[in-house]
Formats: structure tokens, sequence, C-alpha cells
């Protein structure tokens, strides 16, 4: 939903069912090395 989607992070965070943004933050970034918007930013980076 980060790289397919222009909903705001809070927006897919409801949406997949996490009422803290903080744990949700903290969840992510411990399976993905990087923030939720890191993650967005470097997704949309399209390799020369």
């Amino acid at each position: 939903m980060l790289r397919d989607s222009t909903l705001s992070v809070e927006e897919i965070m409801l949406h997949i069912g996490y009422t803290d943004i903080s744990y949700f933050y903290k969840i992510f970034k411990e399976s993905y090395g990087m923030t939720p918007i890191a993650f967005r930013k470097q997704s949309k980076i399209i390799p020369l």
C-alpha cells in the first residue's frame, strides 16, 4: 500500500488494523529497517 497508493501512512495504518501510530512505526522499522515514509520514498526511486 505504501508503494502503490496515495493514502497517508496514518490512513494505511488504520486500514490494516493498527490504532497506535507509534507502535506501527516501531514494528515497521523493526521489520524493514526504515520508517514507512522512508520506505515510500525509496520505492519511488527508479534505478537507471
